[in-house]
């Protein structure tokens, strides 16, 4: 069960995240995938005063949407299907198409790490596998060492 002081936080950003619904009357839902606290902090910077970035617990945040659905909000029900994965909500009252362009101008290509799925489409030449890259460098298998050194003793 979770201390009082972290269910005290937990309403407190509930309540946030209610408050920022009644103040703004648009909002951007977009991916955070490979983002860095430092990357979106320079973000937040960046939008001061324009907009507000606000990432939270997916869970929390369908909680709210669904209870601002139920006091009449309807039009909320998208965003909270949209609450999937790693996303975040852009909060503003500007036009949309020059936070769009703010949004845009922050994004930057991340390193690729193991196991994560590839951000942009990568095309391989006709006959070109991945598995054989190396089979003129290496040797086929462990028996080869066996082979190098045999009448060696």
């Amino acid at each position: 069960m979770a201390s009082k002081k972290s269910r005290d936080r937990k309403y407190q950003l509930a309540d946030e995240l209610r408050q920022h619904f009644d103040t703004y009357s648009k909002l951007f839902v977009v991916e955070c995938d490979n983002v860095g606290s430092n990357q979106l902090h320079e973000i937040r910077k960046n939008m001061r005063g324009k907009a507000l970035v606000y990432c939270g617990k997916n869970t929390q945040m369908r909680r709210v949407i669904r209870e601002l659905e139920e006091e009449g909000r309807t039009e909320l029900e998208k965003v909270r299907l949209a609450c999937k994965l790693n996303i975040a909500f852009v909060f503003t009252n500007d036009s949309l198409p020059a936070i769009r362009d703010m949004i845009v101008e922050n994004k930057k290509a991340s390193p690729a790490k193991a196991n994560a799925v590839a951000q942009c489409e990568r095309d391989y030449p006709q006959g070109y596998h991945l598995s054989g890259a190396f089979d003129d460098v290496l040797p086929p298998g462990p028996e080869h060492l066996l082979q190098d050194y045999q009448g060696v003793y």
